[in-house]
């Protein structure tokens, strides 16, 4: 059984996408956000994906979570001088496909007592990226 919680980095998918980060850098953020675009009904990796690329985005842009993983940490401290603004419009708008009604993220959550709180956490997510210029 693997790990699910609430935050970005609680479950085996979101934590597993930061191999493809610490590889392929914005290439990866902008996969998980082209595979958003390229589905018709939003997989729950796909999401965790999504959720973990926009971390990192605004992790760029200086305003991360409080905790981040550390492969995460380092590799925002790695890479400061990569200019995520071009990708965030892409990031707000998968952020927004995750929070529809063809997301598998989005149902699997509807149906838990925890989805306000899962949501508001999404929905944070979009402000700290939006805010940061």
């Amino acid at each position: 059984m693997g790990a699910w919680g609430m935050g970005s980095f609680e479950n085996d998918g979101a934590f597993d996408w930061l191999f493809e980060l610490t590889d392929g850098g914005l290439a990866a953020v902008r996969a998980a956000f082209a595979a958003v675009d390229t589905s018709e009904y939003l997989e729950v990796d796909e999401g965790q994906h999504v959720i973990a690329a926009a971390e990192a985005l605004a992790a760029l842009r200086g305003a991360p979570l409080s905790a981040l993983p550390e492969d995460l940490t380092g590799w925002v401290s790695d890479n400061q001088g990569l200019d995520p603004a071009p990708l965030v419009p892409e990031a707000l708008r998968a952020l927004e496909r995750i929070l529809g009604a063809d997301s598998e993220l989005h149902e699997l959550w509807e149906e838990s007592p925890s989805y306000a709180i899962w949501k508001a956490q999404v929905v944070d997510l979009r402000r700290r990226l939006s805010d940061t210029h």
